[in-house]
C-alpha cells in the first residue's frame, strides 16, 4: 500500500559553515585563505578550494576549518577514505567543531552505517542545538532505520525509530518553521504508519495527518517536488482524484521527467470527476510539455467550471508566470476575484 510514495525521500546534506572561532588569534593570511577556501566550496570550485585550504595550512597548520575544507573537497570527489581522514583530524583538533562531526556523519550515512552517523549527528547537535542540517541528518538517519525495519516487516522497531525521527523533526521545525523537508518527511512517516494499520478509520486518520504535513510543506515551498509527489499519491489512495491530478501536474511542472508523477497523473485522470474531452487534450499537452502556458490556462478554465477555485487560481497564475501576455488568464482571475470580493 502506498508503495510508490516512498521514492521521494531525499538526502539533504549542507556542509558549508564554520565553527565559532576560538580566542586564539589567527594569522591574517591563514584567515584570508580560509575564507577564500569556504567561498570556493560554496560555488563548487573544488580545485580552488583545495588550493586555498592548502595555503591556509601552510600559514598555520593548526586551523581545523581548513582541514575540514580539504575533507569537503575529497567528499565532493567521492574520495571517502581521504575525507574521513580529514574530518577525523579536524574533530581531534577542535572539541567543539560541530560541522566536522556532521560531515563525518554524512560519510557513514552514505555507507548506510546509521549507528555511527547517529552518534556523530547527535554530537554535532549537542554542540550546537541550532545546527539545522545536522539535526535534519539525525532525523533522517532514524527515518532510514525505520524504513529498513518496515521493509523487514518488523513494525515494532520501525515504529520506534519513526518516533525518534519525529522527535528530531519537531525540534527542527521549532528552530526553523520554514524547513520544508522536515514537513515532507513527517508526512512520509505518517504514510508509513498508515501502511502498518489494519483499521480503515486509523488509516484514513494517519493519511489525513500526512496530508496536513504535505500541505504545510507546500506552504513553505510551493515547488517542493517530493511534497507534490507524495501528497498526490496520498490523495490518489483516498480517491480524491481531482486534487491528486492537480498535485501531479504541479509536480511535473517542477520536473517533467518524474516518472512517479507521470504515472500518478494518468491514474488520477482516469478517476477524475472532471474528466472530459477538453481535459484530455490539456492533460496530453501538459504531459508532453509541463511548462505549456496554454495547457495550464485550459486546465485553469476547467477547474473554474467545476468550482475547484483554489486550484484554478494557482493554474492561471502558473500560466501567467509562463507567459505574461496571456490576457485570458488575467481575465479569468479578474472575474473570479470580482465574484469573491464583490
Amino acid at each position: 500500500m502506498l508503495k510508490n510514495m516512498y521514492k521521494s525521500v531525499l538526502l539533504v546534506l549542507i556542509f558549508f559553515g564554520l565553527s565559532c572561532r576560538g580566542p586564539a588569534a589567527l594569522n591574517p593570511n591563514a584567515l584570508a585563505q580560509e575564507n577564500a577556501c569556504i567561498q570556493s566550496l560554496k560555488i563548487g570550485d573544488y580545485q580552488g578550494a583545495q588550493t586555498r585550504c592548502q595555503l591556509c595550512l601552510e600559514y598555520n597548520e593548526q586551523v581545523p576549518e581548513c582541514i575540514n575544507g580539504l575533507g569537503l573537497v575529497a567528499f565532493a570527489n567521492n574520495d571517502l577514505k581521504t575525507a574521513t581522514k580529514y574530518f577525523t583530524k579536524a574533530i581531534q583538533m577542535s572539541a567543539f567543531f560541530a560541522q566536522a562531526r556532521n560531515n563525518l556523519g554524512a560519510i557513514y550515512f552514505k555507507e548506510q552505517n546509521y549507528d555511527e552517523s547517529i552518534t556523530l549527528f547527535s554530537a554535532a547537535v549537542k554542540i550546537d542545538p541550532g545546527y539545522e542540517d545536522a539535526r535534519y541528518n539525525l532525523a533522517l538517519s532514524y527515518l532510514r532505520i525505520g524504513q529498513k525495519y518496515l521493509t523487514a516487516k518488523n513494525n515494532a522497531d520501525a515504529t520506534k525509530n519513526f518516533a525518534l525521527a519525529q522527535e528530531q523533526y519537531r525540534l527542527l521545525i521549532a528552530v526553523d518553521a520554514n524547513y520544508a523537508n522536515a514537513y515532507r518527511d513527517m508526512g512520509l512517516i505518517m504514510t508509513y504508519e498508515a501502511s502498518m494499520e489494519t483499521d480503515d478509520s486509523n488509516i484514513k486518520s494517519d493519511l489525513a495527518t500526512a496530508n496536513n504535513f504535505f500541505k504545510q510543506c507546500l506552504v513553505v515551498d510551493s515547488v517542493n517536488e517530493g511534497c507534490l509527489e507524495s501528497y498526490g499519491h496520498t490523495l490518489l489512495y483516498l480517491n480524491d482524484f481531482d486534487d491528486a491530478l492537480y498535485q501531479f501536474v504541479q509536480c511535473l511542472s517542477v520536473n517533467k521527467n518524474n516518472s512517479v508523477c507521470i504515472q500518478g497523473m494518468d491514474a488520477a485522470y482516469n478517476g477524475s470527476a472532471i474528466k472530459s474531452s477538453a481535459l484530455t487534450a490539456y492533460m496530453k499537452r501538459l504531459k508532453d510539455n509541463p511548462n505549456d502556458a496554454q495547457g495550464h490556462l485550459g486546465y485553469c478554465s476547467i477547474l473554474f467550471q467545476k468550482n475547484l477555485n483554489e486550484q484554478a487560481v494557482a493554474e492561471c497564475q502558473t500560466a501567467i508566470r509562463l507567459n505574461a501576455k496571456l490576457c485570458d488568464a488575467y481575465f479569468q482571475l479578474g472575474m473570479y476575484y470580482k465574484s469573491v470580493l464583490n
